[in-house]
């Protein structure tokens, strides 16, 4: 019986620790450095309900609630998907940084930077050759292809999901030396790293194969006892975290995607050689590829993509013999596929996919590259090959990161280079729409629907369109259209407020209220439609009502200034203007152009006795509009407290020459009058009789407008003869 040749042997001698410790700095160095770039960008597609308006980001229920309520996941509410630790991670961002996105992506950066460090440790434990293993953490810290992680926020999940398998993988191999204590030490480790990755996100699960692997193909040394417990450990905690699954979501994969298992196995193995070709073959980046589920097994592509996969794998389990390491990078890539067909995701493909399948492919090229270089009449050219492959890297990735700077930028790159995606289009008109320019949006909503007439996000967008226009009655039958097409409940219930806001302005409300009910009933903390419903119950006198509806859409999203613009109007028509002021200065905070903003938060401010910052706001108001009648007749009032009678009718003149229907204007006109005349200013007997015909008109023309004179008259009477 002929003896198995060995594969690798990993009982190596490493290189001295300050080397290593050097290796790592410098790999952590380079990665963070060369995509400091990525720092310019902005917030992107799903983090604008991962992060920007989800109340669990920013207004936590507790840290526990993130672990016991997966629908903290999304603002979407209703999901599969239970990512507590990375969403317990967005929450402290946002504690720290709010919403500027430079700290956010400073955090994916550092990550990332780590990673490629710890992949520079792991492949010295693979292999024990210190420049292959220096070049694969460095290429893998500047590679193009693994833009997306960094600079899209809402894959911080990917991550920390490969952080912490990485950390796991290195923990879970003891050495031969080790004592039985210290092997159960570093496997209770490599399994908390292991639960915390699947805390992250999903793709974790992938860690016992993983596991598996790297028994089968890099270790020398027989199984025993220990390595077929760990193996059992790591199943049993994948097992447990599927059962966890269950009892959430009543499924391990999707119930709003619901593909089956043989349902996507077949899309996955097409899926495979797309990454292959057409992501690490750098020619065709994109953010959303041209990709579909496709007709299943019968489809010659897909049966073609298949047996490739089932003879490139028997090909390597044969050349096994020789080597497992070529088994090890193919088998690497695959079964970190793995996870997306034992839980089906939305989008089928994404740059972000082979994020942690890269780190394969990139130990079989360090194997090249160590037995290119044992040749030592070589080793020149090899590192001038090596540099060369940096250099285009970094070359690439100068031209990649700009892409992910703003919304425009990422989705017009997604539509050159996914012409026939719809998606595309979509995305690119809503980040048209963010821009304020809805007419070229509109062109790009409608090439969306005419290459998929039954996309529903696109309907969305043009109701989006219509309300911002005003036309309400297109508005309707758009949003008809859009909830018959929607699958997903907050699709249906934000088609539901669009109707609602049709209704609202066609003067129903009755029928606005029911269809916002119903809209809240299939996502109950859609805050726009929370606040539609505080806008009707303010107009029909329910004060209390809107005031509950406004603070729980400021629960939802607490960073909307409409919000707390309205909640603050209708506390200080209360009389509670000291509540009222905190909300109406988030409010012109937030939309300081609004010079009601500003005249809203001046009256509250004079309710309270502020009369000098409240002139201040009322100044600034009638900068933003010299022709708004109250805001002057607010200078007027302020004027006058603070004893500047001249000042004070020379603005309620101004404001009764925009308007003079203004009763409050007259009245203080007719105080500033009284004033006057019981401060004796008028000595002569025509000047007095002037200013009181003055004051007797203006109480003629409030009296003709059913407006209370008695403090006037009571004033005028008390006037010294």
């Amino acid at each position: 019986m002929t003896a198995r040749p060995q594969s690798l042997n990993l009982v190596y001698i490493l290189p001295g620790r300050s080397k290593i410790i050097l290796g790592f700095a410098a790999v952590c160095a380079v990665a963070f450095l060369s995509r400091i770039p990525a720092l310019r960008g902005d917030f992107h597609f799903d983090d604008f309900h991962h992060i920007t308006a989800n109340p669990a980001v920013k207004n936590p229920q507790g840290w526990i609630y993130l672990f016991t309520h997966p629908e903290s996941f999304s603002a979407l509410s209703k999901t599969t998907l239970y990512r507590p630790l990375t969403m317990a991670g967005f929450a402290l961002n946002y504690q720290l940084a709010g919403l500027k996105p430079g700290p956010w992506l400073l955090v994916n950066l550092t990550l990332h930077a780590l990673i490629a460090g710890l992949f520079f440790l792991l492949l010295l434990k693979w292999r024990g050759h210190f420049p292959s293993a220096l070049l694969g953490g460095t290429l893998f810290a500047v590679m193009a292809v693994l833009s997306q992680p960094v600079s899209y926020l809402s894959n911080r999940a990917t991550l920390l999901a490969v952080l912490f398998l990485l950390l796991g993988l290195l923990f879970d191999r003891p050495s031969e030396k080790d004592s039985e204590p210290r092997k159960f030490l570093r496997l209770l480790i490599a399994l908390g790293f292991f639960g915390l990755a699947l805390l992250s996100k999903e793709t974790a699960a992938v860690f016992p194969a993983l596991v598996v692997l790297q028994d089968l193909f890099l270790k020398s040394r027989k199984r025993d006892g220990f390595r077929i417990l760990a193996n059992a450990v790591y199943f049993a905690g994948l097992l447990f975290f599927l059962w966890l699954r269950w009892t959430m979501f009543d499924t391990i994969g999707s119930n709003f995607y619901p593909r089956t298992m043989l349902e996507n196995f077949p899309v996955q193995a097409r899926a495979v050689f797309h990454y292959l070709f057409f992501v690490f073959w750098p020619v065709h980046l994109s953010v959303v590829p041209e990709i579909s589920t496709g007709p299943g097994l019968s489809s010659l592509p897909v049966l073609a993509a298949l047996l490739a996969l089932l003879g490139i794998s028997a090909g390597v389990l044969v050349f096994w013999k020789r080597s497992g390491n070529p088994a090890f990078v193919w088998f690497w890539f695959l079964a970190s596929f793995g996870p997306s067909i034992l839980i089906p995701l939305n989008v089928l493909v994404s740059e972000e996919r082979v994020y942690l399948s890269s780190l394969g492919l990139i130990f079989g090229l360090t194997l090249v590259f160590s037995r290119a270089l044992e040749d030592r009449s070589r080793s020149r050219l090899v590192y001038a090959l090596a540099a060369l492959i940096l250099l285009f890297q970094l070359a690439l990735l100068e031209k990649r990161i700009p892409v992910w700077n703003t919304e425009k930028s990422l989705w017009r790159d997604g539509m050159n280079k996914s012409p026939r995606l719809s998606a595309t289009y979509t995305q690119y008109a809503q980040a048209l729409m963010d821009a304020d320019q809805q007419a070229k949006a509109f062109g790009f909503f409608q090439k969306a629907l005419t290459i998929e007439p039954t996309n529903a996000t696109a309907y969305g967008g043009l109701c989006r369109y219509y309300l911002v226009k005003k036309e309400y009655e297109v508005l309707a039958g758009c949003a008809q259209e859009f909830f018959n097409l929607a699958d997903h409940p907050a699709q249906k219930s934000q088609a539901l407020a669009y109707l609602a806001n049709a209704q609202f302005e066609a003067g129903d409300l009755e029928a606005a209220r029911q269809t916002l009910n119903q809209a809240l009933s299939l996502s109950p903390g859609r805050p726009e439609a929370l606040y539609l419903q505080a806008v009707i119950s303010s107009s029909l006198g329910g004060s209390e009502d809107a005031q509950a509806y406004l603070r729980q859409a400021l629960e939802a999203n607490p960073d909307v200034a409409e919000y707390h613009g309205l909640l603050g109007v209708i506390l200080a028509q209360e009389g509670k203007a000291e509540q009222a002021i905190g909300h109406l200065r988030i409010y012109t905070e937030g939309v300081p152009e609004d010079p009601s903003g500003w005249f809203n938060l001046g009256m509250a401010l004079a309710a309270v006795g502020d009369v000098a910052h409240a002139r201040v706001n009322f100044e600034k108001a009638v900068a933003l509009e010299p022709g708004y009648a109250l805001a002057h007749y607010g200078l007027a009032m302020t004027r006058f407290q603070l004893g500047d009678r001249e000042g004070a009718l020379f603005e309620a003149n101004k404001a009764l020459g925009i308007d003079s229907s203004l009763a409050q204007a007259r009245i203080l006109r007719a105080a500033v009058f009284i004033d006057q005349l019981n401060k004796g200013i008028f000595t002569t007997a025509p000047a007095k009789q002037a200013i009181l015909s003055k004051v007797q008109s203006e109480i003629k023309w409030l009296k003709k407008n059913n407006i209370d004179t008695r403090p006037l008259e009571k004033a005028l009477a008390e006037i010294p003869q």
